[in-house]
């Protein structure tokens, strides 16, 4: 199957290719829902206000046809019944200004726009889409449009005996800590960006820097360009990656069941179908 703009978000595509959005939601969400997505296509739940408004800002940096398509496709969305830009979208126009009057930000937008590849890694077939890539200065970008580009959330990690640290629970790794860190590492771009080095590099051949060019939904923006060329940090999670990858191909062929977090919408709405709800048995607040 070759992949193209039309088809690369098709369930064909998904069922044929995995990609950082497909294991992301396998290994780090939902695997019972990852499973209705990418596999059934039975969970056809649209996309959050949040992540359209960020589609609007990634096809305005993808080309003039794009942008103008997007806008002709979720014009309800977009715009009032009045004719007036709905709050959200205007100031994703104010955040585009922004940036667009960053020469810094400018500079690492040069390159190949939502370009697509395609790689046999760790035995799978992989998908990616590049938002910018620069083959003559051998660099990638993933235009983030995000809340907060330096405000630090709380998340929870789990340590051990040692006090090593893992986003992941396991055996060794089983006490849990909560601590407040950085929109990248909230969002688990380490092993995106990991990732995408990786199926680049048995694409091509080539190493290509990551980077990822931010834009904040402040006001006035932030626009902050985050260089995430680590070697030892995205070699750490390409070996999460190997880790967790067996787990989600045995998902995906059925011969393990997936599990239903119950807490998602795509289980809240499984259950409001079958009609059914969890009888739990509340924790105590010990200190």
């Amino acid at each position: 199957m070759k992949l193209d703009s039309v088809n690369y978000y098709s369930l064909e595509a998904d069922q044929k290719y995995m990609s950082v959005s497909q294991f992301e939601a396998f290994a780090h969400g939902c695997e019972a829902a990852a499973y209705r997505r990418y596999v059934t296509g039975e969970d056809k739940s649209e996309e959050s206000t949040a992540l359209r408004v960020g589609s609007y800002v990634h096809s305005y940096f993808e080309s003039p046809e794009a942008h103008t398509a997007f806008c002709e496709e979720n014009k309800e969305l977009i715009m009032t019944k009045t004719g007036k830009l709905r709050t959200d979208f205007e100031k994703a126009n104010q955040a585009i200004k922004a940036a667009e009057n960053c020469p810094a930000f400018m500079f690492f937008m040069e390159g190949e726009r939502e370009q697509i590849f395609t790689a046999k890694w760790l035995g799978v077939n992989w998908k990616i889409r590049c938002d910018v890539i620069n083959h003559q200065k051998k660099y990638l970008v993933d235009l983030k449009y995000v809340k907060s580009l330096s405000q630090h959330d709380w998340m929870t990690v789990y340590r051990d005996e040692q006090g090593n640290y893992s986003r992941i629970q396991s055996e060794q790794l089983s006490t849990p800590k909560n601590i407040k860190v950085p929109f990248h590492i909230i969002w688990n771009y380490w092993q995106r960006m990991a990732i995408y080095q990786a199926i680049l590099l048995a694409a091509t051949g080539e190493v290509y820097r990551p980077i990822i060019a931010g834009i904040s939904k402040e006001e006035p923006p932030d626009i902050k360009i985050l260089d995430m060329h680590n070697p030892e940090a995205l070699e750490a999670e390409v070996s999460q990656v190997a880790e967790l990858l067996p787990r989600v191909l045995d998902i995906r062929k059925g011969k393990v069941k997936p599990t239903n977090c119950n807490n998602c919408a795509s289980c809240r709405q499984q259950m409001r179908q079958q009609g059914k709800c969890e009888i739990l048995t509340a924790e105590p607040f010990v200190l």
